[in-house]
């Protein structure tokens, strides 16, 4: 009975550990696709701004 409740549990660790490791990986990638949204965003921002100043700039002249 108790080597039975034994393999059992093991099997049960074995396999939240594998839905651990796919779901540590699955963040992983979130993160780095979320960096990359994130430094495009702030790039597409940055870019507007300029393009502004530089209608400012030739509007003013």
């Amino acid at each position: 009975m108790v080597n039975k409740t034994y393999a059992k549990l093991q099997e049960k660790i074995g396999r939240e550990q594998f839905k651990f490791q796919r779901n540590s990986e699955k963040i992983r990638m979130l993160e780095d696709l979320h960096e990359s949204l994130f430094n495009r965003l702030f790039k597409i921002t940055r870019d507007i701004i300029l393009m502004q100043k530089f209608i400012f700039e030739t509007h003013i002249k």
